[in-house]
């Protein structure tokens, strides 16, 4: 089978398969406020670490589509709450999501109406950042402050805009009991991905495995 041009459907296939060929992916449970201090909470399935020096973070936000209007009543193409939260304020909060929040994550991915608590609808705690104004997702054990670098606007598909959000960090918080040797110990937590679809995936202690680069380079494999 060869798609061309994301012609998928024209293949018979229900999903587009390029959600799922670009897997796992971590998820960016973002947390924002907007300029009257309301919080909002959304995760997003196209979110990574683009840099070190300084750290960067990036967020792929498409704008609402057809079945948001068509199902709930937003203007096509509006911007989502996140995003224009973002724009506003130029800041916001990555929320690593860990086994044990993946309901809570999931209930704030309904389509609310603006100016709902997606806090309070997925009961789950407030706290405050150390450096930025939305709060952080105080159940999860490592959250990344971040403040706006830049928005670009990316090919727009038929209708609706996708902007991709890149953030500086910040501040990063940490559980103290995910420090080891003077290390975060990532078999320490079980987080989760995004595979497409209905889909995620697991990291934990039991799927982790290490490996050595040849020239033995000291910060990992590659």
């Amino acid at each position: 089978m060869h798609i061309v041009n994301g012609d998928w459907q024209k293949q018979g296939l229900r999903y587009n398969p390029f959600h799922t060929i670009v897997s796992p992916r971590p998820i960016g449970w973002t947390s924002t406020v907007n300029t009257s201090g309301k919080p909002n909470l959304a995760p997003f399935a196209y979110f990574n670490a683009v840099n070190t020096e300084p750290e960067q973070v990036m967020l792929g936000i498409s704008n609402r589509g057809h079945a948001h209007k068509n199902d709930y009543g937003f203007e096509l193409n509006s911007p989502k709450d996140t995003l224009q939260n973002i724009i506003d304020t130029r800041e916001f909060v990555i929320n690593i999501v860990t086994d044990d929040l993946a309901e809570a994550m999931n209930k704030t991915s309904h389509n609310f109406t603006p100016g709902v608590d997606e806090f309070e609808q997925a009961g789950i705690t407030p706290e405050k950042s150390h450096l930025v104004s939305p709060p952080r997702v105080k159940e999860t054990p490592i959250a990344l402050e971040c403040r706006l670098w830049r928005s670009i606007e990316l090919p727009k598909s038929k209708d609706v805009t996708t902007t991709m959000i890149i953030g500086t960090v910040v501040s990063t918080y940490i559980n103290d009991d995910l420090i080891a040797e003077g290390a975060l110990d990532v078999t320490k937590i079980t987080t989760i991905g995004r595979l497409g679809s209905r889909y995620y995936c697991r990291v934990n202690k039991e799927s982790i495995f290490q490996m050595t680069r040849p020239d033995n380079y000291t910060k990992g494999s590659w």
